[in-house]
């Protein structure tokens, strides 16, 4: 028994004295999320609502949400690469952008040789399950400076364009809201995207190019000129709305609304199962008026409903 109490005596003077020398030599630190030594002469550091602890590669880091960034430089090309975001584009004084984020990891944000560049995490593969848009982004341009290019690559994304003059749009993405809204583009827009959904109000768009497996829109006092569109399935309204030039439209099993075009439009519509309600008269198959005009609008595809009043 006495030698039980004395190899613990041994024992505990010997824990004692390395405990004291390891402190003394800075073998015990306490160390803060940033990797910085704490001071607790100091009050504590206070996390915010709005950041989480993740654990990245075996690291404790701090992770922030609700990202904000806003800057003033001036650019001539947009370029995006966002995933689940919502982009609203108009006029103003001056370049103003500001974008915010849900996420964990910060989007990218710069201006670069008169281009603005934005991409986030999630354009890359990470996924948000509750559907809610990840990213929104503000862009105002001054109205005398034209934007040169806008770009935008990635999925679900929800793209308003306001008052707004461009040369080109593009675009290539899934399942894109697009809306514009008195907007003038003078040489392209070009979009690769399934099951796109499109209103568009009082705009001028020239050589509009539509790829996908699906696409419905609504156009309304505008001006096409110059318009393929190549879908599987189509459902189109335009009223109000002029097409100059020749323009395409290619898609099977939908339905094509076309009310108070312009006059001087020329139709050759050809497919099997098609049916044809001109000025409210019905015809089956294929259908043509004034097809050499130099104005207009050839229509091909199968199992077509197509009224035009």
């Amino acid at each position: 028994m006495k030698k039980y109490y004395l190899w613990s005596l041994v024992i505990l003077v010997i824990g004692t004295a390395l405990a004291i020398f390891g402190a003394q030599n800075g073998g015990i630190k306490t160390i803060n999320q940033e990797g910085n030594l704490l001071d607790f002469s100091r009050r504590p550091q206070i996390i915010s609502g709005d950041q989480e602890i993740a654990l990245v590669s075996g690291h404790s880091l701090p992770r922030r949400k609700n990202h904000s960034y806003q800057l003033t430089q001036p650019f001539q090309n947009v370029n995006l690469d966002v995933y689940n975001a919502q982009v609203v584009v108009q006029t103003g004084d001056r370049f103003l952008v500001r974008v915010t984020n849900r996420q964990a990891l910060p989007v990218k944000v710069k201006v670069a040789h008169q281009q603005l560049s934005i991409s986030d995490y999630d354009s890359h593969g990470a996924m948000d399950q509750d559907r809610l848009p990840n990213t929104k982004i503000y862009i105002t341009v001054p109205a005398s400076r034209p934007l040169n290019q806008f770009k935008i690559d990635g999925n679900d994304v929800q793209l308003t364009l306001h008052q707004l003059q461009l040369r080109q749009l593009r675009w290539d993405n899934d399942k894109t809201k697009l809306k514009l809204d008195h907007v003038q583009i003078s040489e392209k827009m070009i979009a690769d995207d399934d099951q796109g959904n499109y209103l568009i109000n009082n705009s001028r768009l020239k050589q509009v190019n539509c790829d996908g497996d699906g696409l419905k829109a609504q156009i309304s006092n505008s001006t096409l000129q110059q318009v393929t569109i190549d879908a599987d399935t189509v459902a189109l309204t335009c009223q109000k709305t002029q097409f100059l030039q020749h323009n395409r439209i290619q898609g099977d099993n939908g339905k094509l609304v076309f009310k108070d075009l312009n006059k001087n439009l020329g139709y050759s519509i050809r497919g099997e199962g098609n049916s044809i309600h001109y000025q409210h008269q019905l015809t089956k198959g294929n259908f043509y008026k004034r097809p050499h005009y130099q104005n207009n609008l050839h229509i091909a595809g199968d199992e077509l409903q197509v009224f035009v009043d």
